[in-house]
């Protein structure tokens, strides 16, 4: 089974972009921090794709500097340097503190 849940802070959004088969595409840079084994804090960035509902929903709602929980499968695409490892989103749930928790699921099209 492939799944990942991240909590982070929403870093950067792209443009949202329509492809060639007319899927919606936005890809957002999610900052993770934790602890390692030292107990210092470490900060990792993530890259992560939500495509057609869930990309317009993210688009719309979403903004830089929000927490939010993502849980997706990861992938890879291909880079110069080798495999480059990514998360697809299948929800995205915003959990900004002081507010109503907002959440998007990725539905199929009808």
């Amino acid at each position: 089974m492939n799944e990942v849940y991240l909590t982070g802070t929403i870093e950067s959004i792209s443009v949202l972009q329509i492809t060639e088969k007319g899927n919606a595409h936005l890809m957002l840079q999610v900052r993770v921090s934790h602890r390692n084994r030292e107990k210092k804090i470490k900060h990792e960035l993530y890259t992560v794709n939500a495509w057609n509902t869930l990309a317009a929903w993210a688009n719309h709602a979403l903004k830089p500097g929000l927490s939010i929980v993502v849980r997706g499968y990861l992938t890879q695409r291909p880079a110069d340097n080798g495999p480059h490892t990514e998360v697809t989103a299948r929800y995205l749930i915003m959990t900004q503190p002081g507010s109503s928790v907002k959440e998007a699921q990725n539905l199929p099209e009808s």
